[in-house]
């Protein structure tokens, strides 16, 4: 089975390039200190690292996956060559 090597770099680069969404900040008026709002502000803060470090991730496995096709492609070409120098 063979790689489709432009789709799967496509794909790669969409991976690469995902946006990171604004996560609103929940601001607490003056006097407001109660259990609820400390507890929706905690969750949205969490809420936002772990949206920030999935974009980071998927980045990263973005450009990991175009660093490995590239390997790939280069193999496939001079596993080509040698083939041709073969016959």
């Amino acid at each position: 089975m063979r790689i489709n090597l432009p789709h799967a770099k496509e794909l790669a680069h969409e991976l690469c390039n995902l946006p990171t969404p604004d996560v609103p900040s929940l601001s607490m008026p003056d006097g407001t200190n109660f259990d609820i709002h400390h507890a929706i502000s905690t969750a949205l803060s969490t809420y936002g690292r772990n949206l920030t470090a999935l974009a980071n991730t998927a980045e990263t496995l973005g450009h990991s996956t175009l660093n490995s096709l590239s390997d790939i492609e280069d193999t496939d070409a001079q596993l080509a060559r040698s083939l041709e120098q073969l016959t």
